[in-house]
Protein backbone atom coordinates (compact mmCIF):
# COMPACT_ATOMS: atom_id res chain seq x y z
CA UNK A 1 0.00 0.00 0.00
CA UNK A 2 2.69 2.18 0.60
CA UNK A 3 3.90 2.59 -3.08
CA UNK A 4 0.46 4.06 -3.82
CA UNK A 5 0.37 6.57 -0.80
CA UNK A 6 3.91 7.65 -1.96
CA UNK A 7 2.37 8.27 -5.38
CA UNK A 8 -1.01 9.78 -3.97
CA UNK A 9 1.09 11.83 -1.82
CA UNK A 10 3.33 12.79 -4.57
CA UNK A 11 0.21 13.73 -6.76
CA UNK A 12 -1.58 16.00 -3.80
CA UNK A 13 2.18 18.18 -3.83
CA UNK A 14 2.07 18.50 -7.34
CA UNK A 15 -1.93 20.11 -7.28
CA UNK A 16 -0.84 22.64 -5.10
CA UNK A 17 2.15 23.58 -6.23
CA UNK A 18 -0.02 24.23 -9.60
CA UNK A 19 -2.62 25.87 -7.62
CA UNK A 20 0.00 28.18 -6.47
CA UNK A 21 1.35 28.81 -9.65
CA UNK A 22 -2.35 29.53 -11.39
CA UNK A 23 -2.37 31.82 -8.74
CA UNK A 24 0.55 33.83 -8.87
CA UNK A 25 0.10 34.25 -12.62
CA UNK A 26 -3.62 35.70 -11.90
CA UNK A 27 -1.87 38.22 -9.50
CA UNK A 28 0.46 39.55 -11.86
CA UNK A 29 -2.21 39.51 -14.62
CA UNK A 30 -4.06 41.56 -12.46
CA UNK A 31 -1.37 44.01 -11.74
CA UNK A 32 -1.07 44.48 -15.22
CA UNK A 33 -4.19 44.85 -15.95
CA UNK A 34 -4.76 47.13 -13.28
CA UNK A 35 -1.53 49.35 -14.50
CA UNK A 36 -2.78 49.59 -18.09
CA UNK A 37 -6.30 50.75 -17.39
CA UNK A 38 -5.12 53.59 -15.09
CA UNK A 39 -3.01 54.95 -18.28
CA UNK A 40 -4.94 56.31 -20.89
CA UNK A 41 -1.99 55.84 -23.17
CA UNK A 42 -1.55 52.25 -22.70
CA UNK A 43 -3.70 50.80 -26.20
CA UNK A 44 -6.58 48.73 -25.77
CA UNK A 45 -5.21 45.80 -27.39
CA UNK A 46 -2.63 45.23 -24.33
CA UNK A 47 -5.60 44.98 -21.95
CA UNK A 48 -7.77 42.43 -24.29
CA UNK A 49 -4.62 40.23 -24.04
CA UNK A 50 -4.32 40.36 -20.81
CA UNK A 51 -7.60 39.27 -20.29
CA UNK A 52 -7.29 36.61 -22.95
CA UNK A 53 -4.56 35.20 -20.47
CA UNK A 54 -6.79 35.71 -17.41
CA UNK A 55 -9.36 33.14 -19.52
CA UNK A 56 -6.82 31.08 -20.36
CA UNK A 57 -6.14 30.62 -16.47
CA UNK A 58 -9.45 30.09 -15.75
CA UNK A 59 -9.71 27.41 -17.62
CA UNK A 60 -6.63 25.88 -16.42
CA UNK A 61 -8.08 25.84 -12.93
CA UNK A 62 -11.27 23.47 -14.54
CA UNK A 63 -8.55 21.15 -15.64
CA UNK A 64 -6.79 21.20 -12.31
CA UNK A 65 -10.14 20.49 -10.67
CA UNK A 66 -10.46 17.45 -13.18
CA UNK A 67 -7.00 16.17 -11.23
CA UNK A 68 -8.14 17.14 -8.32
CA UNK A 69 -11.37 15.16 -8.57
CA UNK A 70 -9.72 12.08 -10.03
CA UNK A 71 -7.80 11.15 -7.05
CA UNK A 72 -10.91 11.65 -4.59
CA UNK A 73 -11.66 7.74 -4.63
CA UNK A 74 -8.41 7.01 -3.70
CA UNK A 75 -8.35 9.84 -0.91
CA UNK A 76 -11.38 8.13 0.37
CA UNK A 77 -10.07 4.45 0.00
CA UNK A 78 -6.47 5.34 1.71
CA UNK A 79 -7.29 8.28 4.38
CA UNK A 80 -11.39 7.60 4.25
CA UNK A 81 -11.77 11.31 3.79
CA UNK A 82 -13.96 12.71 1.44
CA UNK A 83 -12.56 16.05 -0.56
CA UNK A 84 -14.13 19.45 -0.62
CA UNK A 85 -16.28 20.05 -3.27
CA UNK A 86 -15.73 22.67 -5.43
CA UNK A 87 -17.63 24.22 -8.59
CA UNK A 88 -16.11 25.20 -11.32
CA UNK A 89 -14.89 29.34 -11.49
CA UNK A 90 -16.45 31.56 -13.63
CA UNK A 91 -14.42 34.91 -12.57
CA UNK A 92 -11.07 35.85 -11.69
CA UNK A 93 -12.19 36.49 -8.23
CA UNK A 94 -13.72 33.06 -7.94
CA UNK A 95 -10.66 31.16 -9.35
CA UNK A 96 -8.21 33.03 -7.23
CA UNK A 97 -10.40 31.80 -4.17
CA UNK A 98 -10.63 28.15 -5.88
CA UNK A 99 -7.00 28.21 -5.97
CA UNK A 100 -6.49 28.98 -2.45
CA UNK A 101 -9.20 26.33 -1.22
CA UNK A 102 -7.62 23.56 -3.18
CA UNK A 103 -4.35 24.61 -1.69
CA UNK A 104 -5.45 24.52 1.46
CA UNK A 105 -7.30 20.98 0.82
CA UNK A 106 -4.53 19.68 -0.84
CA UNK A 107 -2.53 20.51 2.64
CA UNK A 108 -5.15 18.69 4.56
CA UNK A 109 -4.12 15.22 2.40
CA UNK A 110 -0.94 16.14 2.35
CA UNK A 111 -0.65 15.90 6.09
CA UNK A 112 -2.30 12.78 6.29
CA UNK A 113 -0.65 10.88 3.91
CA UNK A 114 2.55 11.67 5.68
CA UNK A 115 1.64 10.54 8.61
CA UNK A 116 1.28 6.89 7.25
CA UNK A 117 4.49 7.15 6.06
CA UNK A 118 6.48 8.19 9.01
CA UNK A 119 3.82 8.74 11.55
CA UNK A 120 3.11 11.40 14.05
CA UNK A 121 1.99 11.18 17.56
CA UNK A 122 -1.60 12.39 17.97
CA UNK A 123 -0.84 15.36 20.05
CA UNK A 124 2.09 16.48 17.13
CA UNK A 125 -0.85 15.56 14.60
CA UNK A 126 -3.45 17.66 16.18
CA UNK A 127 -0.76 20.83 16.75
CA UNK A 128 0.18 20.99 13.19
CA UNK A 129 -4.25 20.52 12.28
CA UNK A 130 -4.23 23.59 14.19
CA UNK A 131 -1.19 25.42 12.78
CA UNK A 132 -2.39 24.86 9.21
CA UNK A 133 -5.63 26.67 10.10
CA UNK A 134 -4.36 29.44 12.03
CA UNK A 135 -2.01 30.15 9.64
CA UNK A 136 -4.69 29.65 6.23
CA UNK A 137 -6.72 32.44 8.48
CA UNK A 138 -3.61 34.84 9.52
CA UNK A 139 -2.55 35.01 5.67
CA UNK A 140 -5.78 35.83 3.60
CA UNK A 141 -4.44 39.81 3.29
CA UNK A 142 -0.80 38.49 3.55
CA UNK A 143 1.45 37.62 0.66
CA UNK A 144 0.98 33.93 -0.39
CA UNK A 145 4.33 33.46 0.42
CA UNK A 146 4.00 33.49 4.07
CA UNK A 147 1.82 30.57 3.67
CA UNK A 148 3.58 29.01 1.03
CA UNK A 149 6.75 29.06 3.16
CA UNK A 150 5.01 27.77 6.50
CA UNK A 151 3.14 24.63 4.87
CA UNK A 152 5.95 23.33 3.34
CA UNK A 153 8.07 23.42 6.49
CA UNK A 154 5.22 21.63 8.52
CA UNK A 155 5.09 18.87 5.54
CA UNK A 156 9.02 18.51 6.40
CA UNK A 157 8.10 18.41 9.38
CA UNK A 158 5.48 15.56 8.98
CA UNK A 159 8.06 13.52 6.94
CA UNK A 160 10.30 13.63 10.03
CA UNK A 161 13.07 16.28 8.48
CA UNK A 162 12.78 18.17 11.04
CA UNK A 163 15.97 20.26 10.52
CA UNK A 164 14.83 21.11 7.02
CA UNK A 165 11.29 22.44 8.69
CA UNK A 166 13.35 25.04 11.37
CA UNK A 167 15.06 26.40 8.22
CA UNK A 168 12.62 26.79 6.25
CA UNK A 169 10.22 28.27 9.51
CA UNK A 170 13.79 30.10 10.91
CA UNK A 171 13.53 32.04 7.54
CA UNK A 172 9.63 33.09 7.80
CA UNK A 173 10.66 34.54 11.15
CA UNK A 174 13.57 36.78 10.11
CA UNK A 175 11.68 37.86 7.22
CA UNK A 176 8.70 38.91 8.97
CA UNK A 177 10.95 40.88 11.94
CA UNK A 178 12.80 42.62 8.59
CA UNK A 179 9.23 43.84 7.81
CA UNK A 180 9.08 45.83 10.93
CA UNK A 181 11.09 48.37 10.86
CA UNK A 182 13.96 47.49 8.27
CA UNK A 183 17.20 46.60 9.66
CA UNK A 184 16.29 48.17 13.05
CA UNK A 185 18.10 46.44 16.14
CA UNK A 186 14.92 44.36 17.71
CA UNK A 187 14.44 46.55 20.65
CA UNK A 188 13.80 49.00 18.51
CA UNK A 189 10.95 47.00 16.56
CA UNK A 190 9.50 46.36 19.40
CA UNK A 191 9.03 50.12 20.82
CA UNK A 192 8.15 50.76 17.26
CA UNK A 193 5.12 47.85 17.70
CA UNK A 194 4.74 49.55 21.08
CA UNK A 195 4.00 52.72 20.04
CA UNK A 196 1.41 51.75 17.14
CA UNK A 197 -0.23 49.69 20.53
CA UNK A 198 0.13 46.58 18.21
CA UNK A 199 1.85 44.61 21.66
CA UNK A 200 1.42 46.09 25.08
CA UNK A 201 3.68 48.88 26.70
CA UNK A 202 5.03 48.13 30.48
CA UNK A 203 4.95 44.90 32.48
CA UNK A 204 2.21 43.45 30.23
CA UNK A 205 4.33 43.54 27.27
CA UNK A 206 7.20 42.38 28.57
CA UNK A 207 5.95 38.39 27.59
CA UNK A 208 5.46 39.67 24.37
CA UNK A 209 8.29 41.59 23.93
CA UNK A 210 10.98 38.57 25.60
CA UNK A 211 9.03 36.15 22.99
CA UNK A 212 9.92 38.10 20.22
CA UNK A 213 13.73 38.71 21.07
CA UNK A 214 13.66 34.59 21.73
CA UNK A 215 12.19 34.14 18.74
CA UNK A 216 14.45 36.46 16.37
CA UNK A 217 17.70 34.99 18.18
CA UNK A 218 17.00 31.44 17.42
CA UNK A 219 15.92 31.73 13.89
CA UNK A 220 19.09 33.86 13.54
CA UNK A 221 22.07 32.48 15.36
CA UNK A 222 21.06 28.52 16.13
CA UNK A 223 19.54 27.17 13.00
CA UNK A 224 21.09 29.45 10.46
CA UNK A 225 24.28 29.63 11.37
CA UNK A 226 25.58 27.14 13.45
CA UNK A 227 26.27 23.72 11.64
CA UNK A 228 26.63 21.87 14.79
CA UNK A 229 23.46 22.28 15.87
CA UNK A 230 20.39 19.83 14.71
CA UNK A 231 16.98 20.74 15.14
CA UNK A 232 14.98 18.25 17.11
CA UNK A 233 11.14 17.67 17.05
CA UNK A 234 10.74 20.33 19.56
CA UNK A 235 12.83 22.56 18.41
CA UNK A 236 10.59 22.18 15.15
CA UNK A 237 7.29 22.51 16.54
CA UNK A 238 8.36 25.17 18.93
CA UNK A 239 9.60 27.78 16.05
CA UNK A 240 6.29 26.63 14.02
CA UNK A 241 4.47 28.17 17.07
CA UNK A 242 6.72 30.97 16.68
CA UNK A 243 6.00 32.06 13.23
CA UNK A 244 3.00 32.01 13.61
CA UNK A 245 2.50 34.21 16.86
CA UNK A 246 4.88 36.43 14.85
CA UNK A 247 2.96 36.37 11.69
CA UNK A 248 -0.95 37.47 13.86
CA UNK A 249 0.98 40.12 15.02
CA UNK A 250 2.87 41.70 11.77
CA UNK A 251 -0.88 40.85 10.14
CA UNK A 252 -2.27 43.43 12.82
CA UNK A 253 0.58 45.65 12.01
CA UNK A 254 -0.33 45.46 8.14
CA UNK A 255 -4.63 45.78 9.08
CA UNK A 256 -3.40 48.85 11.27
CA UNK A 257 -2.01 50.72 8.40
CA UNK A 258 -4.17 49.74 5.80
Amino acid sequence: MEPKTVGLLRNFESIKAHAREIHGSLNEFESTRIQAQATQMTPSYVIVEVEALERGKIKETEMLLDEYWRSSSDVNSILNMTLQYFSAPSTVNETKGTLRQIAIECDKVIGALSTLITPLSPEDADKLSKLRSEIAELTTKLDINYEKNLSIAINEYEKGHHLASALITGRVIIYILDQIEGGRPIDEKIKFLQDKNIIEKGTKGEEVKAFIMKAGKKARNIFSHNIDRFAEPSDALGMLGDSVKLLGIFAKLKKSSS
